[in-house]
């Protein structure tokens, strides 16, 4: 039994359980993509710094 279901039993209800739950899920992903980015940003940084440290 899902569990969508078992907790609301009117489909507005339902709908509206799954569509915050469907927010909740894609705020995840964008903070996840977020700081997968950030984390790519400090390290191309860092890259960088030891690069120009080689040519001094």
């Amino acid at each position: 039994m899902n569990i969508i279901n078992f907790y609301y039993k009117t489909p507005v209800q339902r709908k509206t359980l799954e569509a915050v739950l469907l927010l909740e899920r894609m705020n995840i992903v964008s903070e996840n993509e977020w700081a997968i980015l950030e984390r790519r940003k400090n390290s191309q940084k860092i890259i960088s710094n030891l690069k120009s440290l080689v040519f001094v």
